[in-house]
């Protein structure tokens, strides 16, 4: 078995993947509208030579490298409904949403891994690079989630083990860390159903986004937090009455808590939001519906990553980390087939930022340490899978 340095050819990649991220982060959309990114990845995976499929649970994209792909690769697309305050060069140039989870820099990091993966050869079984709409906004018009839809399009058909990156704002450059613990988040889906006290135009929607917007001020600042929940809330526009009047609006979303008292806690805050918003006047309908526990971190590949991740930068560099709560929504593909994520720091030395923030950002000087673990990650599954 030759020895590949897998640190110094994601290190000649460096140059791209800052690129692609931050034309990525100025083209942020929201879930299941990725158009613009969707397109972008696809055609950088198709001049990387692999086999593409587009419109996967809406708005995926899926991309085959090798007849029989064993392997996948996951990225999420999507941005969060938030205005950007930064002053980059590169900040959002789409008014009200933005990458502030750092979601532009997990698809850098995988097209990277997926270019490097190419310049080995096509392997004798293959794999497969999953790019995700809609890990941010939990759920559609029918109340179905990005991860689903995904799964309902085929994209882990075959597949036998998936990993996956995220970018930590609060973990150094150049700092790995490998999620080790539980990946179950319990997922307790909602729906708010808004009747105005006079019908008009624009009343029922100023109500939900009242509501979302006091969701936003009350959970955000739990975003790092691995005990608390988020509540991820999208408008669900309804259709309109006599002469164009609204006559309601719905509002669905989802809380993740690591914990009964944390599902309890936030039940009775998000009750408390709607009675806040609506004791002037008019009507709502909350109503809880179906939640969905996750699926667990597989122990075997899990230590397959950590050891490549030591062998890539060194032990020093490696930690064993708890789960993030904007971590949790690859929790739904572990339910499927067996994976792990690691984390990558990218923590701004002089400015730590906060992710679902509207100052978020990275340091990006070592990026190219994700691209090299998922790439020689990726290439040391499928030797275990071929032998």
């Amino acid at each position: 078995m030759k020895e590949i340095p897998w640190i110094q050819i994601a290190k000649s990649l460096q140059s791209d993947i800052v690129h692609q991220r931050r034309y990525l982060h100025t083209i942020p959309e929201l879930g299941f509208r990725e158009e613009k990114t969707a397109a972008f990845v696809a055609k950088t995976l198709e001049q990387y030579g692999y086999c593409v499929r587009t419109q996967v649970g809406t708005t995926g994209v899926v991309a085959d490298l090798g007849l029989k792909p064993v392997v996948a690769i996951r990225a999420e697309m999507d941005g969060l409904p938030m205005h950007e305050s930064t002053t980059s060069q590169y900040r959002s140039l789409h008014d009200g949403i933005s990458h502030s989870c750092g979601h532009d820099v997990n698809m850098a990091c995988v097209l990277a891994a997926a270019k490097i993966l190419t310049e080995q050869g096509t392997p004798s079984s293959g794999v497969r690079i999953i790019m995700q709409p809609a890990a941010e906004e939990s759920v559609d018009a029918e109340g179905k989630t990005g991860t689903f839809r995904m799964i309902e399009g085929g994209a882990l058909d075959g597949v036998k083990a998936i990993i996956a990156l995220h970018i930590d704002a609060t973990m150094m450059p150049g700092m790995v860390g490998i999620i080790t613990e539980s990946a179950k988040v319990p997922a307790s889906n909602f729906k708010i159903e808004v009747k105005p006290a006079v019908t008009s135009r624009e009343e029922p929607f100023d109500c939900i986004r009242a509501v979302s917007a006091l969701l936003q001020s009350l959970f955000g600042s739990s975003a790092e937090s691995s005990e608390k929940a988020t509540i991820i809330s999208a408008i669900e526009t309804a259709p309109p009455g006599p002469q164009s009047i609204c006559q309601s609006a719905t509002l669905r979303g989802s809380f993740n808590s690591f914990s009964k008292e944390a599902r309890r806690e936030q039940m009775k805050c998000l009750d408390a939001a709607c009675a806040t918003v609506f004791q002037v006047g008019g009507a709502y309908d909350l109503e809880y519906l179906d939640s969905d526990a996750g699926g667990e971190l597989d122990a075997t590949v899990t230590e397959i990553m950590r050891q490549v991740a030591c062998e890539v930068v060194g032990e020093k560099s490696v930690s064993v980390v708890k789960r993030k709560t904007w971590t949790e929504d690859y929790a739904a593909l572990l339910k499927e087939t067996p994976g792990s994520m690691m984390l990558l720091g990218g923590q701004i030395r002089t400015s730590r930022r906060s992710h679902h923030s509207p100052s978020f950002d990275v340091d990006e000087s070592a990026l190219y340490i994700g691209a090299a673990i998922l790439a020689a990650t990726a290439q040391r599954l499928m030797e275990e899978h071929e032998s």
